[in-house]
């Protein structure tokens, strides 16, 4: 009797084992198998924290996501990817949910450049969510975000290009925090890269603390924002909000136009450099080995 009632024991007490679920373009099955992959948007509502999401498609038989209807309520908190009306969980510590593609490279999300607001990946202020392997390409307004309010988001090996904004041409590739009072915080962009036409091919603007940018290659290919504001491969701003992490990276502005960067740095408020911990106010800015190429310098 005691052996059964420690067995229900256990069973109501042990954590749920994380499952792996597979969608596809083509996707028709319901459990979201690699057998018989679901479609995207029903693998999204399954998975829970702890999870993983394989995105079916190889270099060889490569799969595109096209999101024809992402519009500008991605922004709202049923929204994941380039899509806006999923019902979708948080991850927790200990328990990301991941969305990978089968093969790296394999599989493209693609914004469309349909509608204002069109994104590829957006994360729907959700938190503890990986996205590992994807490509990602022309959303009208960014292509990729990291919302305001989604906190430990990680971008690991993403290839994400096109951000675009109609005649503007302000549109970013990757855009951290956005806008709001609830700015992205403890996220991680690494080993990707980033190639753009737009004012900023890379913002973390509005970024909260404890954003890391770490061997990523950034490209900025050279035309000039509508507006004329000063347009660039990254822009970071460090605050009053705690660190932010500049490493191993490779910034390059091909135009070498007056009012263009490879990286723009801005405190806010402006300090006294040197003052604080690590040498950078209130811990702000930790920088190293940073590469910053312009029009006409050799690759190192």
């Amino acid at each position: 009797m005691r052996a059964a009632a420690f067995l229900v024991f256990l069973l109501c007490t042990s954590p749920a084992l994380a499952v792996t679920y597979y969608a596809s373009t083509t996707g028709t099955g319901t459990d979201c198998t690699s057998g018989t992959p679901c479609k995207l948007h029903d693998g999204l509502e399954k998975v829970v924290a702890g999870d993983t999401l394989i995105l079916k498609g190889t270099v060889a038989l490569p799969q595109t996501y096209t999101f024809a209807n992402s519009g500008s309520s991605a922004a709202g908190s049923n929204a994941v990817l380039g899509l806006t009306d999923v019902d979708i969980d948080s991850g927790t510590a200990g328990n990301v949910i991941t969305v990978s593609a089968e093969e790296p490279g394999g599989v493209t999300l693609d914004g469309n450049h349909a509608v204002d607001g069109a994104f590829a990946l957006h994360t729907g202020g959700k938190d503890y969510w990986t996205f590992s392997g994807l490509n990602c390409k022309r959303g009208k307004d960014d292509t990729i975000r990291i919302a305001s309010a989604s906190d430990f988001i990680t971008l690991d090996n993403i290839m994400a290009w096109d951000g675009w904004d109609g005649d503007a041409n302000i549109g970013k590739v990757l855009s951290v925090g956005n806008t709001g009072s609830t700015p992205a915080t403890n996220w991680k962009a690494i080993n990707s890269g980033f190639f753009g036409t737009g004012r900023k091919t890379v913002t973390a603007a509005q970024a909260g603390d404890n954003g890391v940018f770490r061997n990523n290659f950034v490209m900025h290919l050279g035309a000039a924002a509508a507006d004329a504001q000063p347009t660039g491969s990254l822009e970071y701003y460090y605050n009053n909000e705690g660190n932010k992490w500049l490493d191993n990276n490779v910034f390059w502005n091909t135009s070498g136009e007056t009012n263009q960067y490879g990286l723009g740095m801005t405190a806010v408020p402006t300090v006294t450099t040197g003052s604080g911990a690590n040498g950078n106010y209130q811990g702000g800015l930790i920088a190293g080995d940073i590469h910053i190429l312009r029009a006409g310098d050799s690759w190192p």
